[in-house]
């Protein structure tokens, strides 16, 4: 497995959003290093993916204050997709915690990549004209 590279492309204006997502991307690569390590550690494992869960659900409901704030007229599908990924992730965590295991591990991160990426440049995009270019705050 390759680590996720940050690129432009997957940037949507708006600072505090895309700070967020490369933090996301992080707590991703750093799950991709837990579950490659030389000596797998279950609890490594783990504590990556409580941290990226906790992660993701602050994250999640910025966005969804902010879409909410512009009026954003596909917030509930959007929000939608959010509560299905975090559910995801949810009952992927339930599933290593009760079989810790490097195969599990493997499972979990290929899900968390593969939404992440698709939800930050599919879904996320789509926003980016309803929501004015900020700065970090």
């Amino acid at each position: 497995m390759a680590r996720i590279v940050w690129r432009d492309r997957m940037a949507i204006g708006v600072a505090e959003i895309d700070d967020d997502h490369r933090r996301l991307v992080d707590y991703v690569n750093a799950l991709e290093e837990a579950v490659n390590a030389v000596r797998f550690d279950a609890r490594a494992v783990a504590a990556c993916l409580q941290g990226l869960i906790a992660y993701a659900g602050r994250h999640f409901a910025l966005e969804e204050r902010l879409m909410q704030a512009v009026g954003f007229p596909h917030f509930a599908e959007h929000r939608r997709r959010h509560q299905e990924g975090h559910e995801e992730l949810l009952r992927l965590q339930r599933a290593f915690e009760a079989l810790p295991v490097k195969d599990t591990a493997l499972q979990v991160y290929r899900f968390a990549a593969n939404w992440l990426v698709k939800h930050v440049i599919m879904t996320d995009k789509e926003i980016a004209a309803y929501l004015p270019k900020r700065a970090a705050q």
